[in-house]
């Protein structure tokens, strides 16, 4: 039964919080204190107030602090089918920009949380960031375990999965990203099973390169 509620798994919403929304710029703000994420772009509809959820186009958030926050830093992207094989192409999540921002002692409370999140995303750089300080993963990019990549995931179908959604014959939306160039340092503090950039599903045309890993603990 584990498995039946997959396809229904909700998001925390942030203390900020972008979606149904394009060319939006956050530059040199301070996102600290807050008992949740700080900012959430394009999350799922029942993590957002209005209910409106995903569909954000060319998001940016440069040169911005992240500190002392319950949970992680920032999150892109959805986890539910909207998400990854979206009803309508106005949702999809796309050209999403993350540079030059520093996060460091956040998913406090929050442990499992990671300092950068991006799951089903069309077009996202992250490029420069320093993340530093944190119980669990630096920067994660991708969703799933294969379970939403075409033709599905052997490992779910033993699990009985897919009793409970369909198998897709379609990628998913995450495609064409990058990550360079980003310092990622001193995690993996308590929590196990993560890494300084930890990728989950396919995510063809992306790139991972020039990025610095040092001082993580528990794989």
């Amino acid at each position: 039964m584990f498995e039946a509620t997959r396809p229904h798994w909700s998001q925390m919403p942030a203390a900020v919080q972008v979606s149904a929304a394009d060319h939006i710029t956050f530059t040199g703000n301070r996102f600290t204190n807050l008992g949740q994420l700080a900012l959430g772009i394009g999350q799922d509809a029942n993590a957002h107030a209005t209910g409106v959820g995903l569909g954000a186009d060319t998001i940016t958030a440069t040169g911005n602090v992240f500190a002392q926050d319950a949970g992680g830093g920032i999150v892109v992207g959805g986890v539910q089918a909207d998400a990854h094989h979206p009803s309508d192409s106005r949702m999809t999540n796309q050209n999403i920009t993350l540079n030059d921002n520093v996060i460091h002692d956040v998913a406090i409370d929050y442990r499992d949380m990671t300092g950068l999140l991006v799951t089903y995303v069309n077009g996202a750089t992250i490029s420069h960031n320093e993340v530093y300080n944190l119980p669990y993963t630096g920067l994660a990019i991708g969703y799933g375990w294969g379970v939403n990549d075409p033709g599905g995931s052997p490992e779910y179908a033993s699990r009985g999965l897919y009793d409970y959604q369909p198998v897709y014959s379609t990628p998913t939306t995450a495609q064409n990203n990058t990550v360079t160039g980003n310092y990622i340092h001193d995690i993996m503090q308590q929590m196990a099973d993560g890494g300084c950039v930890y990728t989950l599903s396919a995510s063809p045309g992306s790139t991972i390169t020039g990025n610095y890993c040092l001082n993580t603990n528990n794989y």
